[in-house]
């Protein structure tokens, strides 16, 4: 799905004073010469613009020229407006029409316009038009409300399965703790413990597949935990070094907690409407609440001379029975993204990114809703990136989704430019889509 824009006739009217403003700003980026040529090929004759003269007057003018004489002014000035900001006439430098964009739009959006940005382009539209633009449309409405009703009818279903689920993801979370208490020391027995819950609990989330809730696992550790330290540390050499935090259990403990946050979720709604007591209900929120607010535990003194060890011996699992869901034993899956810490990797290749950029933290919460792929509507995301981002509280959703839109397609600042990923992948679609009016879609899986 891409992006499909189309300019209709134009119900906003553009003020003189707002006209003059524009006219003002954009002078600076041209020349005389400049500006009667962009003029010229809008369709004005040499004799209607007026020039010589001062060049903000002479784009001025020629709006009122276009006031006087169109069938349609306010879509025919947008027109204009969009040609001296198209990048092809500031010699495609982007970021130059970029700002100059931004600058208009303040002056625009007094009359109730609003520039789009679609990675080779700028257009405007009318307030209406923005609405319809972004307006979620009934039949997505419907079907997140039936893949709602369908993904709690398979929680009720599996109430024991998620609540096992629970159980191994809190074990997970104590193992990967012991660990990093000193991750100098792997033992073999929490090795094994770690590669038994993580392929377990991989297992059941894929298997449940509850993509309307975005339970999510999280793997610190590609592989196990003796390679874990190189892997998050480097080596040490010139050619590998590591620009994210070091391996420790406050760079990995939030990231776990989010993981765990999700299964408790599903796992309460797994529980509504049953036989629980109050005494029994009130414990599961106090679970919850250790799960999000548990702090770790210091680290314990090394003793030279003689050292305990701790010994976890890891029982089979019994075999977990799911009804009503896809046949799907698939649990090897290969993606484009993957993440190691606050790191991201593209195709296995390690992308340089700015941790405290826009667009970093906009396609975090992307990855966070859909580390495996797959569709969110605009208001899930835009919750995630405002949890994130605290100076976009104040934004509308009409500004959020264009911030969405810049941080994350857009070929001058956003991630896909910065992250140096082509527009289609092997599978001739695009890693990221907006989708009109509803959303993102994040093609993350490979092949």
């Amino acid at each position: 799905m891409s992006l499909q824009i189309t300019i209709t006739m134009s119900k906003s009217v553009y003020s003189p004073k707002v006209l003059e403003l524009v006219a003002r700003e954009v002078a600076g980026h041209f020349t005389g010469g400049e500006i009667v040529q962009i003029l010229t090929q809008f369709g004005m004759t040499r004799d209607d613009i007026q020039y010589p003269n001062t060049k903000w007057w002479t784009i001025n003018e020629a709006f009122k020229y276009i006031k006087a004489n169109h069938e349609d002014p306010e879509t025919s000035i947008s027109k204009l407006i969009m040609d001296f900001l198209h990048p092809l006439n500031h010699n495609l430098n982007e970021e130059i029409s970029e700002a100059l964009a931004d600058k208009v739009e303040k002056y625009l959006k007094y009359d109730n316009f609003y520039i789009q940005n679609t990675g080779t382009e700028y257009l405007i539209f009318d307030k209406e038009e923005m609405d319809d633009l972004y307006s979620t449309p009934p039949e997505w409405e419907e079907q997140d409300k039936e893949n709602k009703e369908l993904n709690g009818e398979k929680i009720k279903q599996n109430k024991e399965v998620i609540r096992k689920l629970r159980d191994s993801h809190q074990a997970y979370i104590d193992v990967i703790e012991l660990f990093c208490r000193n991750p100098k020391r792997p033992t073999k027995e929490l090795n094994d413990a770690y590669l038994f819950l993580s392929k377990k609990i991989d297992a059941v989330i894929k298997e449940l597949n509850l993509g309307y809730y975005g339970v999510s696992f999280y793997k610190p550790f590609n592989n196990d935990l003796y390679s874990a330290e190189i892997e998050w540390n480097g080596s040490g050499r010139i050619d590998d070094i590591r620009l994210g935090p070091t391996l420790s259990w406050d760079a990995i403990r939030p990231s776990l907690y989010r993981a765990h946050s999700g299964i408790l979720r599903v796992q309460s709604i797994s529980e509504e409407d049953t036989q629980m007591t109050d005494d029994e209900k009130k414990l599961e929120e106090i679970n919850s609440l250790i799960s999000q607010k548990r702090t770790p535990v210091p680290p314990p003194v090394v003793l030279r001379e003689r050292q305990k060890t701790m010994k976890i011996e890891i029982e089979k699992m019994p075999e977990l029975q799911f009804r009503n869901m896809d046949d799907n034993n698939s649990t090897k899956e290969q993606f484009y993204i993957t993440k190691n810490g606050d790191d991201f990797s593209y195709k296995g290749r390690y992308v340089n990114l700015s941790k405290k950029s826009d667009y970093y933290k906009v396609f975090s919460a992307l990855y966070a809703k859909l580390p495996s792929g797959g569709e969110v509507l605009y208001k899930d995301l835009i919750v995630e990136i405002k949890s994130r981002l605290p100076k976009t509280q104040d934004k509308t959703d009409d500004e959020m989704k264009k911030f969405i839109q810049r941080n994350l397609t857009d070929k001058s600042n956003g991630f896909m430019r910065y992250a140096g990923i082509p527009q289609t992948e092997d599978n001739s679609k695009p890693l990221i889509e907006v989708v009109r009016g509803s959303g993102v879609v994040f093609n993350n899986k490979a092949g």
